[in-house]
């Protein structure tokens, strides 16, 4: 997962948002990918309330690795509940804590939806590509 980058959009009730911006904007602990030698690169949190996070996905800066094999390829979006009404699950993940269990975990149906991005300027890869994501989000004040 070398130079790999991930951008997420959360959508929710307001006051889980709310709190997941503030977890993120100041952490009880150092924040890291799966293992604690791997620490995310700035900037961890772009936006924290915006009308629309998945429509802000179209306008960020894309990193050059998404564009290895083209400028225009599709984006898996993923979401808990269905994007359309009534849409049936596309599969299952095992990732909800069970609840009593040590270790065990429960299903929870997930969607799936493929689209293409809007073309967008590559901004590079790196530091190029942290300098571009980091001037493109507004100044934040704390």
């Amino acid at each position: 997962m070398t130079d790999a980058a991930f951008t997420v959009a959360v959508t929710g009730p307001a006051r889980t948002t709310e709190l997941v911006g503030s977890a993120l904007r100041r952490p009880v602990f150092s924040l890291f990918l799966g293992r604690r030698s791997c620490t995310p690169d700035t900037p961890i949190l772009l936006f924290d309330q915006v009308a629309d996070p998945v429509a802000e996905l179209d306008r960020l800066p894309i990193h050059r690795a998404a564009l290895r094999r083209g400028p225009r390829q599709p984006a898996t979006f993923v979401y808990d509940t269905a994007p359309e009404p009534g849409a049936l699950p596309d599969g299952e993940v095992r990732d909800t804590p069970a609840p009593g269990a040590r270790r065990g975990f429960t299903r929870r149906p997930v969607w799936e939806r493929q689209r293409e991005l809007p073309h967008a300027p590559d901004s590079g890869s790196g530091t190029q590509w942290i300098n571009a994501l980091t001037a493109y989000r507004p100044e934040v004040t704390v």
